[in-house]
């Protein structure tokens, strides 16, 4: 158990052509210069007026959103003010819909995978926290008998697989590379599970990697792999999150598939 962790992608292989194969094994993918960083901080800029807007209201509580808290823009695609720029919808469904990318998420998921959700996340403007390490099934099921279950029946075919498409320099999502595979290790599980999770925000398993992502780059991610998301109020962030799935995983998961981070 650790409390820092000084780790980058290559070191972990990381940055090499991406493959299904790869996926399925260490469940985490990088794509490289997806756009020209000028492009992603073109996209960051003509974001700015839809964060802006939403910060003055926002239409899922009514009312302007706590400014200290991570923001969570979801339904993007459909805000008024993006729905204004043509061309920069253009640009952003051309980034969220590279050949490249949609060719590899369809040989994991199939022929019939398409984009579900488009959240927009941008940091909070209070201090910076680290999220709590965690996977997706512990706010599905209520045991860890049943997690191990669900982990096991959708290592190799998840329910859906999550997109962060960067559009400032990023390495705010640390990972477990292969543990959507398994169960928890000891350190792991001390951390992320013991004590009703006490340890989960402050301190890091042994097994933990940052990757580092630069704007226009892509990494997708299997939602059981060991994650959290760190939110730093003192730089920029910003990034989408997508969610894709296809019809048949997202009825036989039997749920509305979560926003993610």
């Amino acid at each position: 158990m650790s409390s820092t962790l000084i780790t980058g992608v290559d070191a972990y292989g990381l940055d090499r052509t991406p493959k299904a194969a790869d996926f399925h094994d260490d469940g985490v993918l990088v794509f490289r210069d997806v756009l020209l960083p000028e492009q992603g901080h073109a996209l960051t800029a003509a974001a700015e007026p839809v964060m802006a807007s939403w910060m003055e209201f926002d239409p899922q509580i009514g009312r302007a959103p706590n400014p200290k808290q991570c923001g969570y823009i979801s339904g993007f695609l459909e805000h008024p003010e993006l729905l204004q720029s043509e061309g920069f919808r253009t640009s952003l469904e051309a980034y969220l819909y590279d050949p490249d990318l949609v060719r590899v998420i369809q040989e994991i998921l199939g022929p019939d995978a398409y984009l579900k959700e488009v959240t927009f996340r941008f940091n909070p403007s209070g201090q910076n926290r680290n999220g709590n390490w965690h996977r997706d099934t512990q706010s599905i099921v209520g045991t860890d008998i049943d997690e191990q279950a669900m982990i096991k029946k959708y290592a190799k075919n998840p329910p859906y697989i999550v997109a962060e498409y960067t559009l400032t320099i990023s390495s705010e999502t640390d990972l477990c590379l292969g543990s959507h595979l398994r169960w928890d290790d000891e350190d792991e599980y001390e951390i992320r599970m013991a004590d009703h999770g006490r340890r989960a925000e402050k301190y890091v398993p042994l097994t933990a990697v940052r990757p580092y992502l630069s704007s226009g780059d892509v990494m997708i991610y299997h939602p059981f792999i060991i994650h959290r998301t760190r939110r730093a109020a003192d730089r920029k962030q910003r990034l989408i999150l997508g969610v894709w799935t296809t019809p048949k995983r997202e009825a036989e998961f039997g749920m509305v598939l979560p926003v993610v981070g």
